[in-house]
C-alpha cells in the first residue's frame, strides 16, 4: 500500500517569489523511506502547491526524526521527486527507570506514560517531554513518602496531667 502525505500534514511556511517554503508533520506510522517515495508529496502538486524548487522541512509528531527536502521535479500528477538537502536527524530511545514507559498513543493523546503497563499520564508532544514527567512524578512519589515517614515516626505521646502543688491542692 502506498503511504501517502494528507493535505493538512503540509502547511506552507514561507510563500517566496522563486520557491516556498512547506513544514510537513508526519504520522508516527510513517517511515523516512516513505517520505522519500516520489509517491508521498505526489498528490500535493495537483494545484500548483507543490513546484519544482519548493523547500518542505519535515518533521515527525513527536519530534523523534527531522530533515529537509527541495522538490527537484514532477514526474506525473502523483509523483513528486524529492531530495534531502540535510542530513536525516533522529533521537535514540530514552532510557525511562524501570516499570516506566513512554507509548504513543495518536494524535489526540500523543505519548502516554506507564508504569507496569498501567496508564498514568498522557499528552506529552515528545518522549523527552514524557521521561521529564517521569521523574517529577517520581521524585513527588518520594518527597510524599518521605513526607508520610517523618509523620509516622511523630507520634504523638498521651499528655501527663499536670501535677497540683501541694499549696494548691489544700486551698
Amino acid at each position: 500500500m502506498t503511504v501517502r502525505c494528507e493535505d493538512k500534514n503540509l502547511k506552507l511556511e514561507v510563500a517566496g517569489s522563486t520557491r516556498n517554503k512547506y513544514h510537513c508533520r508526519v504520522p508516527v506510522t510513517h517511515s523516512v523511506d516513505d517520505v522519500l517515495n516520489p509517491d508521498y508529496f505526489g498528490l500535493l502538486q495537483s494545484s500548483n502547491r507543490l513546484t519544482v524548487g519548493d523547500r518542505i522541512e519535515v518533521e515527525w509528531q513527536d519530534f523523534s526524526c527531522m530533515f529537509e527536502l527541495v522538490v527537484l521535479a514532477q514526474t506525473n500528477i502523483s509523483q513528486l521527486i524529492c531530495r534531502r538537502v540535510t542530513e536525516i536527524v533522529t533521537f535514540g530511545e530514552m532510557a525511562f527507570p524501570k516499570d516506566w514507559e513512554a507509548k504513543w498513543m495518536g494524535d489526540a493523546e500523543k505519548y502516554g506514560i506507564f508504569y507496569k503497563n498501567t496508564l498514568k499520564d498522557a499528552g506529552h508532544l515528545s518522549k523527552e517531554a514524557a521521561l521529564t514527567r517521569v521523574n517529577a512524578m517520581i521524585a513527588a512519589d518520594a518527597q510524599a513518602a518521605q513526607g508520610r515517614a517523618m509523620n509516622a515516626g511523630m507520634v504523638a505521646e498521651p499528655k501527663a496531667k499536670a501535677k497540683v502543688k501541694a499549696d494548691e491542692a489544700a486551698a
